[in-house]
């Protein structure tokens, strides 16, 4: 199986926003691909944004590898195949 990898969560959202109908269904990805969408779109107002921060979506990016098994079959399915998320040049982990 193909193994996508990402290098930033910029360039995972870019990716995801073109899956956003199967990410219709809570998840914990979908989850984290929403509130990322809103705080980077530039077309949102900043009063939308309040209670995020560029912090917190890169703690929610950190921790997707960490998500139980159920999540991950999720992710996967949503994504297409394994994926590697990376962050400032580090595997941060596959799923």
């Amino acid at each position: 199986m193909e193994n996508k990898v990402f290098e930033t969560q910029q360039e995972f959202i870019q990716y995801l926003s073109s899956k956003e109908g199967m990410m219709k269904t809570p998840s914990g990805i979908s989850s984290w691909y929403w509130r990322a969408k809103l705080f980077y779109d530039p077309n949102i107002c900043g009063c939308k944004k309040k209670n995020l921060n560029e912090a917190t979506i890169i703690e929610g990016y950190k921790t997707i590898p960490m998500l139980p098994e159920g999540e991950k079959i999720i992710a996967r399915s949503i994504v297409g195949s394994n994926f590697t998320l990376k962050l400032n040049g580090e595997v941060i982990g596959t799923i």
